[in-house]
């Protein structure tokens, strides 16, 4: 009796003609007949291999081959359609093969490494705990798309950690980025670049900060900018610099303002100072103080006739007041500068290193971390 259907004896069946022995006409099989029925691979006139259904240039298959069986030292079970289960002792080629007669099985190799193949899907199902340890290096290839599905967290403790994409990279954190760099960030961009923050964003730079724009630099600011430096600042442009404000207050203790050509004033303009020099005439409604000069009158010499002189005597004169002006007196100015909300700003960040202290601390312990 044997488990074969007659559909299946059918398929499998060869050309032996050893009926009255074997009824089912399975054995010898074709290249067993009229030769003796040691199992070929037992004696190590064949060898049994796995076989790979595919492969990849970074994973080295080790494919070299190993020395045939001995007889006796081989114990080879083999099914009528090709199944095989071999135990070698063979001396430089112990081994434990499992085969399936597509090729596919798994081998427990001379130095006991194990090589698993399978021709179609390959199923882990673990009910617990899946540890994986690895001595030396290791390599995974996927000629396909990977997914990878994980409920709780995904912790990578790594030297170094080197991501090569070829296509575009996406991704999408639905809770808070926190990522803390102790060495230098290189960013290349081969593109534009775009960035969306819809709430606050603080930036905090413990060192310097440099920026080279070859292009045009645009910064739009619905609500308000604050611009302050500790020491010095300047701002200057090769062609136009045009500053406007419904208000604006410029206060310095040494202020210099000068140009080529141009205008400074206007109609509600009040001008305090010290002196003037003018090369060309002033117009005023009434001059207030001394003059020193000459004045061209038709009746008196060397003096300042006012209105229409008439026979040598002075003209009456329409006083024009002067309107009232709060002089920027230099201690008007340094109180202004030093205790205005306007005025100078002290900026003190992190005083003593303590944060930079905190972050990297390297320095206090001889530069290690």
């Amino acid at each position: 009796m044997n488990d074969f259907t007659l559909e299946q004896l059918d398929t499998i069946k060869n050309t032996s003609k050893n009926l009255s022995e074997d009824p089912s006409g399975l054995y010898p099989s074709v290249e067993y007949q009229g030769n003796y029925n040691l199992n070929k691979a037992a004696i190590g006139e064949e060898r049994n291999e796995l076989k790979f259904f595919t492969q990849a240039e970074q994973v080295d298959f080790d494919l070299t081959p190993s020395s045939n069986s001995i007889y006796g030292l081989n114990q080879v079970k083999q099914t009528a359609t090709g199944h095989a289960l071999e135990f070698d002792d063979t001396p430089g080629n112990q081994r434990i093969l499992i085969k399936h007669n597509t090729g596919a099985g798994l081998e427990l190799k001379q130095d006991g490494s194990i090589v698993i193949s399978t021709k179609n899907s390959r199923l882990d199902v673990c009910g617990g705990s899946h540890d994986v340890i690895v001595e030396g290096d290791a390599t995974m290839v996927y000629k396909s798309n990977l997914d990878l599905f994980v409920k709780g967290e995904f912790n990578i403790d790594c030297l170094d950690f080197n991501v090569n994409v070829r296509g575009d990279k996406t991704e999408n954190t639905n809770g808070s980025v926190t990522e803390t760099v102790s060495g230098g960030v290189i960013s290349t961009v081969t593109g534009n670049v775009s960035e969306f923050v819809t709430e606050n964003k603080t930036s905090t730079i413990l060192g310097s900060e440099t920026s080279y724009v070859k292009g045009a630099y645009s910064v739009n600011v619905q609500g308000s900018v604050n611009l302050a430096a500790e020491e010095d600042l300047f701002a200057s442009s090769g062609k136009i610099m045009n500053l406007a404000a419904n208000n604006t207050t410029i206060s310095a203790n040494d202020m210099t303002v000068q140009g080529g050509a141009g205008t400074i004033g206007g109609t509600s303009m009040l001008f305090s100072g010290k002196g003037a020099v003018f090369e060309a005439g002033v117009t005023a409604p009434t001059f207030h103080g001394d003059l020193d000069g000459t004045a061209t009158t038709s009746t008196v010499t060397q003096s300042q006739t006012y209105g229409e002189a008439s026979q040598g005597t002075a003209g009456s004169i329409t006083d024009t007041a002067t309107p009232t002006i709060t002089k920027p007196t230099a201690t008007k100015v340094l109180s202004y500068l030093t205790k205005a909300a306007g005025g100078v700003k002290k900026i003190v960040i992190d005083k003593g290193n303590d944060l930079k202290k905190f972050i990297d601390p390297r320095d206090d312990y001889g530069g290690l971390l």
